[in-house]
């Protein structure tokens, strides 16, 4: 006798996009608002645009030039057509960087003006970030393994310095400096930079990934663990309490605050393709906390 039950790919098909429309509710639930398909978000200082990556042609979730979003409008222009993981600089914010090359150790840091000119290689490595005065470019490399910082002008990249050894691909400096945070095995890292010394360790469970963004203040950190197992989604720890809150579930990840930390951008990788999404950090206070991964709630 025939039967219209699915398939087992069918079944994770159905499985993934009845999970996806359960993120989304959560989001909408929470006031987000859509903004534009794509990933890896980053606000302009003045919060009126935004950088992120285009979605890779054939390639769900994967990033593939980018473009920036004037949020008035809701317009999208072309930026640049390689390059992913994008940040604004700081202050009057002329400058952009980006990973390009293909993932691994091949990857590349790039430096561009924000209107897309004078683009120009940085350093080999991933995942940058801006020190608040926007001198410094803080990296990860995949052939060290170490979180470096090199300066930002006329000598671009040169006199590169080793700051800490980081396994993970993706460490996240506090906007002072002085604290790190970074996925060691199946825990978040936060520890003082110069001393090494542990402040905050998390456990992730069989969570995969983390992509971590420092609050501007310093005084949370959000980050996103993606998968289908406890405390996976788009998290936000906060220092002084050491307490965690779900913004939303797997597959809600690569979180970026505004320069006044009143917006939180980040993307949702739907089975259907990457979508950018913003809430308002105000909306969050409500949230109740988690339990550590195991722990009885």
């Amino acid at each position: 006798m025939e039967t219209n039950a699915p398939d087992a790919a069918q079944f994770g098909d159905l499985r993934a996009e009845a999970e996806s429309l359960l993120v989304v509710g959560q989001i909408k639930k929470l006031g987000g608002k859509f903004l534009t398909k794509g990933l890896g978000p980053s606000w302009s200082p003045d919060a009126a645009r935004m950088v992120f990556a285009r979605q890779a042609q054939g390639k769900v979730n994967t990033g593939a030039g980018l473009a920036i979003l004037d949020l008035k409008t809701g317009q999208a222009t072309e930026l640049a057509s390689t390059g992913r993981d994008p940040t604004w600089s700081p202050g009057p914010g002329t400058l952009i960087a980006c990973v390009d090359g293909s993932e691994g150790a091949h990857e590349e840091v790039w430096l561009m003006e924000s209107s897309g000119q004078k683009r120009r290689k940085f350093a080999d490595g991933c995942y940058p970030s801006w020190s608040p005065d926007g001198k410094t470019l803080f990296y990860h490399s995949h052939k060290e393994k170490k979180l470096k910082a090199a300066p930002v002008g006329a000598q671009d990249g040169a006199a590169a310095q080793d700051l800490l050894d980081v396994p993970w691909c993706y460490p996240a400096v506090s906007p002072d400096g002085s604290q790190v945070a970074y996925r060691d095995k199946n825990d978040l890292i936060i520890l003082q930079r110069q001393t090494t010394k542990r402040m905050t360790t998390w456990p992730l469970g069989k969570g995969l990934g983390l992509l971590p963004a420092w609050s501007p203040d310093g005084t949370r950190l959000a980050f996103g663990v993606h998968g289908r197992h406890e405390n996976s989604g788009l998290l936000m720890l906060d220092l002084a309490s050491g307490r965690v809150v779900e913004v939303a579930r797997s597959p809600a990840l690569m979180p970026a605050w505004s320069r006044d930390g009143a917006r939180l951008a980040f993307d949702v990788r739907l089975p259907s393709g990457s979508e950018i999404w913003m809430i308002e950090t105000k909306d969050l206070q409500g949230l109740k906390p988690l339990g550590r991964p195991g722990e009885q709630r």
